[in-house]
């Protein structure tokens, strides 16, 4: 069943996501508009408040989105397990009743609704420029969504692919078809710091990068630098920046 909520305007309006995952600190994003005026704002636990840049024309945009999706129908069962993510929300608008809704781990086509509902908080803020620090977070926070491979991928220069979050079998075909896809004879730098691990058989899908030249800049995390040894790079071309690593200037947050 759609979730009831009015037609009307968005006008002034107020809403909450709170993101409970498995292995993640929690977070709440907040969103509170003005006649004028926007104010978004990320919370990670008890760590890390940021306020983000936000127009008034992409809060409303994304208000007649999360409406749309808060009207789909779903007659699927919820998800339900041990290992995923919580979310629990709210909209407030000013000529309507409060909207609420609350799921777990929303699959694409079973729970369509769910899904809808937090891709339209992830595009609206793939509108921001967050810190190195939030931009990194977010990215873990949507690898718990099924949003597709974690791969972004960065004109440059140099060309970088960011590989972040975890891959799986499931992802192989769309890795292939990433790797397929580079221009030959360009750096190309592979940021796997904020990388979480793969499975074994991505390992022959990343062995075509051992014979680029020229050779791969490897940016890696801890886990990343184990595997990527197995693979077969060498230990001497894998670093590992300390603390949190992020090129050049801020980047607008992306999920690919």
């Amino acid at each position: 069943m759609p979730i009831a909520v009015a037609a009307a305007p968005c006008a002034d309006f107020t809403f909450e996501f709170r993101a409970e995952p498995s292995f993640l600190v929690p977070s709440v994003v907040r969103l509170q508009t003005h006649p004028r005026s926007a104010r978004l704002s990320i919370e990670i636990g008890d760590k890390l408040k940021e306020n983000l840049a936000l127009d008034r024309d992409a809060a409303d945009t994304f208000c007649a989105r999360l409406i749309d999706a808060l009207a789909i129908e779903q007659s699927g069962p919820p998800s339900i397990g041990l290992d995923g993510i919580e979310v629990h929300g709210n909209l407030k608008m000013t000529a309507s009743p409060d909207v609420n809704f609350s799921f777990w781990s929303p699959d694409r086509a079973r729970q369509p609704r769910d899904f809808a509902v937090v891709e339209s908080v992830f595009l609206l803020l793939e509108s921001t420029t967050p810190s190195c620090l939030l931009n990194s977070y977010l990215e873990q926070l949507a690898a718990y969504f099924p949003f597709g491979i974690t791969v972004r991928r960065f004109a440059g220069p140099p060309l970088t692919l960011r590989v972040y979050g975890s891959l799986t079998i499931d992802n192989i075909d769309d890795f292939d078809r990433i790797v397929d896809s580079l221009p030959p004879n360009v750096p190309l730098v592979m940021d796997m710091t904020n990388f979480n691990g793969m499975g074994t058989l991505l390992y022959e899908s990343f062995r075509p990068l051992l014979s680029r030249s020229p050779a791969v800049e490897w940016k890696v995390s801890p886990q990343a630098a184990r595997q990527l040894r197995e693979v077969g790079v060498a230990a001497s071309a894998l670093e590992m920046p300390r603390g949190m690593y992020c090129a050049g200037q801020p980047r607008r947050f992306s999920r690919r």
